[in-house]
């Protein structure tokens, strides 16, 4: 059989960041189970000439790259850069310009960043092309969480009156039977309903994002919402206790039995946002569940050659 160039990048990048995940996670875990008390490393000195020079480079590069999204596909999802034009691929919200609002207002380009707002105002995000279905967890992690960073930095009511826009539209994939998310919504079709499949990191991805909407908004229903997925998620039939398979039914509410346990690509960030949840809301059911996950992945997932790697 064989087996395309394509094919053995990704098998690749599979198995690097697994390994990335399994280090952060071990290192992780045993900080937060034998040390409760964080001790971050020592800030590095700002006004260092190496600082900044970093700094000014890192900053260029984001004048670069928006120079060329505000040339070429300003207001389009994404620029691509070989023909010089935008594309409307994740369903025409102008993704790009909203996952670049919080660093654009970090790095104080005051005049990109203005730009850009003022752009904000005229995205309707309750429309999509016709016969276009969303990404439910793209738009949770880019759409809701760009204008939610973007608001904690500038306060500005717009901001929070499109993420609320967002949320709004979201929310109607979780009308499920289980309350788990749809994967796929058709944002012009209120009746459509998505596969009855989605991943873990589709259904276990977004707690950050509408936790924080609802704080923000006061909109209890959010917090309500994103906690059942956690419930559902956790409550779900497993063989090992801390590890979740990678696919579920959002019918059901249960694991699918042929697949597989993994902390690679389409179930990294569920694990990442178990640790988050505990750190931003202080909740101990997600740092028990957390180190779980830790101790079962060390455990069962770990393997070593015989070199000792």
């Amino acid at each position: 059989m064989r087996i395309s160039l394509r094919t053995v990048f990704f098998m690749l990048c599979g198995l690097l960041g697994g390994l990335y995940l399994l280090s952060v996670y071990g290192a992780l875990g045993r900080t937060l189970t034998q040390q409760p008390n964080v001790h971050w490393p020592q800030k590095p000195n700002e006004h260092s000439p190496e600082q900044q020079r970093r700094q000014k480079a890192v900053r260029v590069a984001m004048q670069h790259a928006w120079h060329g999204y505000r040339t070429h596909a300003f207001g389009h999802d994404e620029l691509q850069p070989l023909t010089q034009s935008g594309n409307i691929r994740w369903g025409n919200w102008s993704i790009s310009l909203l996952d670049a609002l919080d660093s654009l207002k970090l790095m104080e380009l005051h005049t990109e960043y203005a730009e850009a707002k003022a752009h904000v105002r005229n995205i309707d995000f309750t429309r999509s092309p016709h016969g276009f279905t969303i990404s439910v967890f793209e738009m949770t992690i880019r759409a809701l969480g760009g204008l939610l960073g973007a608001y904690e930095l500038d306060h500005d009511p717009l901001l929070l009156q499109k993420a609320e826009e967002v949320g709004r539209t979201l929310a109607r994939a979780f009308d499920t039977p289980t309350g788990l998310p749809y994967s796929q919504l058709d944002v012009n079709n209120p009746k459509s309903s998505g596969a009855g499949m989605a991943s873990l990191a589709e259904a276990g991805t977004m707690q950050l994002e509408f936790k924080q909407l609802a704080q923000v908004s006061g909109k209890r229903e959010f917090w309500d919402m994103a906690e059942r997925v956690s419930d559902v998620l956790e409550a779900g039939s497993r063989t090992h206790t801390g590890l979740y398979p990678m696919y579920i039914s959002v019918l059901t509410g249960q694991y699918a039995k042929w697949t597989e346990y993994t902390v690679g690509a389409m179930a990294d960030s569920f694990y990442e946002y178990m640790l988050k949840q505990y750190i931003m809301h202080g909740d101990d059911k997600y740092r028990s569940r957390y180190i779980a996950s830790v101790d079962a992945i060390t455990s069962t997932l770990v393997g070593r050659t015989k070199g000792n790697l």
